[in-house]
């Protein structure tokens, strides 16, 4: 821009005065910058933030099935010790069953105790 000789005021461009190529490509400039930076926002939303998300999410769901696996570790303890007491009682049972049937029947054939009559 020129200077008004004498007066140290730069001339007025608004009405009737065309603005310089330099005022033009600043205006471009500015405009390209601002989709520039309109692209690299998106460009960090998707590669930061996106990903982010999506971790804590799946650490969210990890948390969760290891609530699940916890209740399900619990239950089947529950049932091996159920299994595992059922089969003691049936053994005893059983034995006592034998044992039984074997002082009834072989116990007093081996002793001789039906052999006197």
């Amino acid at each position: 821009m020129r200077k008004l000789s004498g007066t140290g005021r730069v001339p007025n461009t608004s009405a009737g005065h065309k603005p310089s190529s330099l005022d033009i490509w600043l205006s471009r400039g500015s405009n390209i910058a601002q989709v520039g930076l309109f692209a690299l926002t998106l460009a960090a939303l998707y590669y930061t933030v996106i990903p982010l998300y999506k971790t804590a999410a799946l650490e969210e769901q990890i948390a969760q099935r290891e609530a699940q696996l916890k209740t399900v570790e619990n239950r089947l303890a529950a049932t091996e010790s159920a299994v595992t007491e059922a089969k003691e009682s049936l053994y005893r049972e059983k034995r006592g069953e034998a044992l039984r049937r074997f002082i009834l029947t072989v116990g007093p054939k081996c002793s001789g105790l039906f052999s006197s009559l």
